[in-house]
């Protein structure tokens, strides 16, 4: 073999090497041992949205492109849909308008030039969804789990924003094109453009966000990011009228590369995340002026906001972390190890105070409980037989039904006791948690350190019996010595009756003798009265005789 042949052979070795080590290193979800630490959702989520009303979390996946729905009531994943295989996207379905032309390729800062964008409307139930390396925009109902409609934009869509106001239903996408940029306005309930305006035709846009109403005039502000240009472009949300630009800098370093935006809606206050300055901007949405920099984690992407408690939450991607910043303050005031590897997208549900994380690279979505900023594990609790045999009851008396699913804080130590029903008794335990106990006891203990299950096993009780074999000689007894005996009791009981009755008669100051003696010589005859009884009631008639004549 010469020396050329070996070394194409070598170079074909470090290529294969290179393209193919790092998919498979992050093929599998991110386990400590061999326990989920997070919602397994696979391949590589990346975009994350929360529909407060239906409490459905929405998540866009890359390599494979996929969008996955979570039941934020039980948080398990409820759907997976293929954006490739539905019929919505063959048909195409174009009713947006699109100028044929040739698009030059744009460096975005994203992962494979693929980056997700998730928008839920609050008053359609529709969620939209868009990558940045396509001119599709892809409707999906939620609560059915399936695509509505594939709609095509002038260029790739870099960035989606709904309107957080129920009473509106507008949903604002930010296009990258060829030779300029487009904001569109686009009507959820219709699913049709409302107007669209150039912008920044010298940048390269990325995430857009809706602020509220402004004071005095009632139009709300459209945010948009410019990342080549390190800007903030302000629009009017109705006319979609340019109305200013903030300008972000920082002394330390040229480019902060500004990644996502996020407006708290009660107090008008403006968040951007800096991805290579590891920082988060605040804009006053009132004056529209850069009011501080906060220091968070390393390459800080997703930004979300829960207006009910003024919290920020922010996904630092190359620290695995979260940091939580107080409205008020503007400080830093926990980073939570989010155990999962590369977080990208974040979300909170207000209603629940639940924060969603989407881990890129773990195939996992972390739940994080914003009352307390721990990390949460789902446990799921079954009942074999599932019907009528038992229950689970937890720590402080709760009762876990069969095929429920609930969520802790991580290091919460739970007290569990397996109760039969009537007519069962516990067998064992079973599920990757049993093992924390090892002697069947019906009361098992253990720490939430991750996502598990635990069945508890009922059996059902066989009622003791006695063969038949036992049973048939007394049988036979019952009618040749039970019976006579009874009914002997029974005679002798009424004669004694009969006698006592008579007594009593015969023994009053003035008695009707004969028609006593009458009456005793009649019930001796129907066998009512015995030898014995009749001879001494005879007696005691004579006696009385006896007593009378002397008188």
């Amino acid at each position: 073999m010469s020396k050329y042949s070996i070394l194409a052979v070598v170079l074909v070795m470090v290529i294969t090497n290179i393209i193919a080590i790092p998919y498979q290193m992050h093929a599998q979800p991110l386990t400590q041992g061999n326990a989920i630490t997070g919602i397994k959702v696979g391949g590589h989520p990346y975009a994350i949205a929360v529909d407060p009303k239906t409490n459905i979390i929405f998540v866009a996946g890359i390599l494979p492109r996929k969008i996955f729905t979570i039941d934020g009531s039980s948080n398990r994943q409820i759907n997976t849909i293929s954006l490739s295989n539905t019929p919505a996207f063959n048909a195409g379905t174009k009713i947006l308008p699109k100028i044929a032309r040739e698009y030059s390729t744009k460096i975005f800062p994203n992962i494979a030039g693929e980056s997700p964008s998730i928008a839920v409307s609050a008053t359609t139930g529709l969620a939209f969804f868009a990558y940045s390396d396509s001119e599709t925009l892809h409707v999906i109902d939620g609560s059915q789990g399936y695509v509505v409609t594939n709609d095509t934009l002038n260029g790739m869509v870099a960035g989606l924003g709904a309107d957080p106001d129920p009473n509106f239903s507008y949903i604002y996408a930010v296009v990258n094109g060829q030779n300029n940029n487009t904001i569109y306005k686009i009507n959820a309930f219709y699913n049709s453009e409302d107007r669209a305006t150039q912008l920044a035709n010298n940048d390269i846009l990325a995430a857009v966000a809706v602020g509220p109403q402004q004071l005095g005039t009632g139009d709300k502000l459209v945010y948009v990011i410019g990342q080549k240009l390190n800007n903030v472009y302000i629009l009017n949300s109705s006319s979609l009228k340019l109305e200013g630009s903030i300008s972000i800098k920082n002394e330390s370093i040229q480019d902060p590369r500004l990644w996502d935006i996020a407006i708290n809606q009660n107090t008008n206050k403006v968040y951007v995340t800096g991805h290579l300055s590891n920082s988060v901007y605040v804009i006053n949405g009132y004056t529209n002026k850069l009011t501080k920099t906060i220091p968070v984690g390393l390459n800080p992407d997703g930004i979300a906001v829960n207006p009910n408690t003024n919290m920020i939450y922010v996904a630092n991607s190359a620290a695995n972390t979260i940091s939580v910043i107080d409205g008020t303050t503007e400080n830093v005031v926990r980073t939570i190890q989010v155990r999962g590897d590369n977080p990208r997208g974040i979300a909170v549900n207000p209603n629940t105070n639940l924060i969603y994380v989407a881990n890129a690279l773990s195939g996992t979505v972390s739940v994080i409980n914003g009352m307390t900023n721990n990390v949460m594990a789902g446990i799921s609790f079954n009942i074999n037989p599932a019907s009528g045999t038992g229950g689970i009851y937890c720590t402080n008396g709760q009762k876990i039904l069969n095929s429920s699913d609930y969520i802790y804080d991580i290091n919460t130590i739970l007290d569990c006791e397996a109760r039969p029903n009537t007519g069962f008794t516990f067998g064992a335990w079973s599920g990757d948690l049993a093992s924390f106990n090892s002697n069947d006891s019906p009361i098992i203990q253990f720490p939430v350190t991750r996502y598990g299950s635990l069945t508890a096993i009922f059996t059902q009780q066989t009622p003791v019996t006695i063969p038949a074999a036992f049973w048939a000689p007394l049988y036979a007894l019952i009618p040749g010595f039970f019976v006579p005996s009874i009914i002997r009791w029974l005679n002798d009981r009424r004669q004694r009756g009969h006698l006592n009755k008579h007594i009593d008669i015969i023994e009053r100051e003035h008695p009707e003798l004969e028609t006593i003696n009458k009456e005793i010589e009649k019930l001796y005859v129907d066998g009512k009265l015995s030898d014995s009884h009749y001879k001494l009631l005879k007696d005691k008639i004579s006696e009385h005789y006896k007593t009378d004549a002397n008188k």
